[in-house]
């Protein structure tokens, strides 16, 4: 079986590592290649293209930088598929989507197509909803919150839910590791480490994964003098919450790192990670944190139901003084959770193995190869719990 993936770059953006980490693994299941069209976006994409390279998967880039260069992708992409003749052509966020979609109507729209829905948003009635709603033969759910607008928008009879995943892997020398980035940023070795790692950016005004929200938390927690938070990632609205964290009274202890290429070493250094999101797909980030063993501290959304453990605390979407209580409970409870969260490392990695997750992709691709042919299959998909 031939499978194309295709993402937008490769990035330190959660379905960009997906994406990667999916197909590696996919690699031992299926002749697999990796599509993008706007190259390498940080250094974290230049640390995942050099993961491609060696592990001898096939990686073709368009050079798209320009928006004028953007309008050749479908083309780009139409010749790529043409030439490979793939079984499978599996895509993830909107952009691709109608590139994809384009690129079909340059010939003849031979492979399966899949779609993954990397968001909780709602499914706006549009022409790019609706020719999308019939073009891709299976949208693939990363959470069941990602699944909700699948069916609220009728695609309920062609969605299935399969969790993301990730490659997890032991942090050698982690408290030496720690240490070291603590002294970094002028952190006691005493104090009480929160890790929020995300894009900081905002919509109408809004930071996405509610920083400025853990900024204020912070100050309103003044008892809390040993508690700093560290903010791992960047984006456009990072300036603006810089300057938040520099007016306000705990700005000593908010420290920022920018994105990196890999955020182990800041996962070596936190007690535990805090992401009172609004709203989420099934954020990479958590799953990281998690199977690194690190107790959670998470907005009460659907997206982090699967979550659900006894190292993991809640806090109200929205609510500060609630994030507040959270923070004093965790901090008080620090050492019990973080045993519940070495205890609970195997659950997590189990779950979360990227490879049992490209099992059930491959399994959902022959299932769907199977049923465009005409053939017999039962597939071993599973809806997810």
């Amino acid at each position: 079986m031939k499978v194309i993936q295709v993402i937008n770059a490769l990035s330190a953006g959660g379905a960009e590592s997906f994406a990667v980490q999916l197909t590696t693994a996919l690699s031992e299941f299926c002749d697999i290649e990796l599509l993008t069209y706007a190259g390498c976006l940080d250094e974290k994409g230049i640390r995942l293209e050099q993961q491609l390279r060696s592990e001898g998967i096939i990686h073709n880039d368009a050079g798209a930088v320009t928006h004028w260069q953007r309008a050749l992708v479908p083309f780009w992409l139409h010749d790529r598929i043409r030439r490979t003749t793939p079984d499978i052509v599996h895509v993830h966020l909107p952009r691709v989507e109608q590139f994809i979609m384009l690129s079909a109507l340059l010939g003849t729209r031979t492979p399966v197509h899949v779609r993954t829905k990397h968001d909780d948003r709602a499914i706006v009635r549009s022409l790019h909803t609706a020719a999308a709603a019939r073009f891709f033969d299976m949208h693939v759910a990363c959470s069941p919150a990602a699944l909700a607008p699948l069916n609220a928008a009728g695609l309920g009879h062609k969605s299935v839910l399969l969790a993301n995943g990730i490659a997890s892997r032991p942090i050698h020398n982690r408290v030496q590791i720690g240490a070291e980035q603590r002294l970094k940023h002028g952190i006691p070795a005493s104090a009480c480490v929160a890790i929020c790692v995300g894009r900081i950016e905002q919509i109408d005004g809004v930071f996405l994964k509610a920083q400025d929200s853990i900024v204020e938390a912070l100050a309103a927690a003044d008892d809390l003098t040993d508690l700093h938070v560290v903010f791992v990632g960047g984006g456009q609205a990072i300036s603006s919450l810089k300057q938040l964290a520099a007016a306000s009274s705990a700005n000593k202890r908010i420290h920022f790192t920018g994105v990196l290429p890999d955020i182990t070493p800041y996962v070596a250094a936190a007690n535990f990670m805090l992401m009172p999101s609004p709203r989420e797909g099934l954020p990479m980030t958590a799953i990281e944190c998690a199977c690194f063993e690190l107790p959670l501290l998470l907005s009460d959304i659907e997206a982090f139901a699967p979550f659900r453990h006894s190292s993991t605390l809640y806090c109200r979407a929205g609510d500060i003084s609630d994030m507040v209580l959270r923070l004093r409970e965790m901090r008080a409870c620090i050492d019990t959770l973080t045993t519940e969260a070495r205890r609970n490392g195997d659950i997590y990695r189990h779950k979360f193995s990227i490879r049992n997750v490209a099992k059930k992709h491959h399994a959902l691709y022959q299932s769907l190869v199977a049923r465009q042919r005409g053939e017999p299959w039962r597939s071993d998909v599973e809806p997810e719990a």
